[in-house]
Order: C-alpha cells, then structure tokens, then sequence
C-alpha cells in the first residue's frame, strides 16, 4: 500500500487504511463498496476520509463528499444533491446524457432546475 499525506499522520490506523484500500482496489472494475465509519466525536473519522479521499486521487478517481446536518432533515434527498451537483454542474451536456442514461434517468428531475424542461419520463421496461 502506498503511503499518502494524509495516513502518514494516522497512528495505529493500519487495518482501516487496508479496508479503504482494499474497497477502492475493486472500484475501476465496477465493484463498489460501501464503509461505513462510525465512532464517538474526535476518534478520526475525518482523518480517515481524508485518507480514503487521497487515495482516490491517487487513483486518478474522483471523490464526491457531502455532509449531512440538521438542514438536510427536512430538505428533500439534500445530502444527495451535495453530492451529486457540483459534479453534474461541470458536466457538459453530452456527458450528463451519458451520467443519466438508463436506471440513473430516474433521478434527473432531482436535479434539473425549474427553467429546465423535463424529458418524457424513462421506459420502466
């Protein structure tokens, strides 16, 4: 595993850096992982993203982030429009056709904006 800024820094993290690296080893082949980090305020949570975030970078991949907080509660799939619009609002138009084509074309009236005429709706078939 190659050392990063970011976990030259972490102490005693080894097995964590491993299952970050093992999780992004499978991510160019199309095998996606979910981690989840769980842990009491100050433990490192942040620090740990931060590593995963650099070795995606790395990897030449793209990391999104987002973070939920009380103002998301009540706002609509708000963590997930974080996530995903400032990535889409760089995206050209071809390639957002392409980032919305099949099951993805579901979710493109979450980020069209009011002015944006909506397609038909997707064939469920």
């Amino acid at each position: 595993m190659q050392s990063t800024r970011a976990d030259q820094q972490l102490l005693e993290r080894e097995s964590e850096l491993a299952q970050l690296e093992a999780a992004l080893a499978g991510a160019p082949e199309g095998e996606g992982q979910l981690i989840v980090l769980e842990a009491a305020a100050g433990l490192g949570k942040t620090r740990l993203v931060e590593a995963a975030i650099a070795q995606t970078e790395e990897r030449e991949m793209v990391a999104l982030t987002a973070r939920g907080t009380e103002l998301e509660r009540d706002y609509a799939f708000g963590v997930v429009r974080q996530l995903f619009e400032p990535a889409l609002a760089g995206a050209g138009e071809r390639w957002r056709e392409e980032l919305f084509g099949g099951a993805a074309a579901l979710a493109r009236p979450l980020f069209q904006t009011p002015d944006q005429p909506h397609p038909a709706s997707p064939d469920p078939a």
